[in-house]
């Protein structure tokens, strides 16, 4: 019964969300699950942060519009939350380009858009055992006369774990920041609930 988790805990915003979000029947959906990656300050699990809202992006620092765009509504998700639950949830971005993203340009680059954000990296297996468990698609695509050598084409959903680590939400590219900090709202009380 748990398991019907996942995006059909969006049912309780339909009325919100119809336009928006996509509900996922539980064969689309992608397990999602815990990880260990590497920040800043050493490594983060996301075990360690059970009892809290977690809130995932994915992209690169290179990235030229999508991921600037993905995480400035990331930090207006996290302003239009209320002050209790802003220390309830935490946000993480993780790159797709850890060949190119070392940790200390990528924290730099994230931390433009909001503090509270937490840039994460990996080697290229643990990246992609991450994307997969999430169902990020990603690829390189070559550009002939670049200095950069390559772009990287991805999806860009951002993912809401509920406090137990289920995967609860999955918001495409575009979403109203608006929904996504109701979403992280009504998680935080729901725990509260239980």
């Amino acid at each position: 019964m748990k398991k019907l988790i996942l995006i059909v805990a969006l049912l309780v915003f339909t009325s919100l969300f119809a336009a928006e979000s996509k509900l996922l029947e539980m064969n689309e959906a992608p397990p999602g699950g815990d990880f260990t990656l590497q920040s800043i300050a050493g490594p983060i699990s996301t075990e360690m942060f059970r009892g809290k809202v977690v809130v995932l992006t994915f992209g690169y620092a290179g990235c030229p519009d999508i991921c600037p765009m993905t995480l400035a509504h990331l930090s207006q998700s996290i302003n239009a939350l209320g002050k209790g639950t802003v220390h309830e949830m935490e946000a993480f971005f993780i790159t797709l380009d850890p060949e190119r993203d070392a940790i200390g340009d990528l924290n730099e680059f994230v931390k433009y858009f909001d503090e509270k954000i937490i840039a994460l990296t990996g080697s290229v297996p643990e990246i992609n055992g991450v994307a997969e468990q999430y169902g990020v698609k990603h690829y390189q695509v070559e550009l002939k006369g670049s200095k950069t050598g390559y772009s990287i084409n991805h999806s860009a959903s951002t993912y809401v774990i509920a406090p137990d680590g289920e995967l609860r939400f999955i918001f495409p590219y575009g979403t109203e920041p608006k929904l996504v900090s109701e979403a992280v709202e009504y998680l935080v009380h729901d725990r509260n609930q239980q």
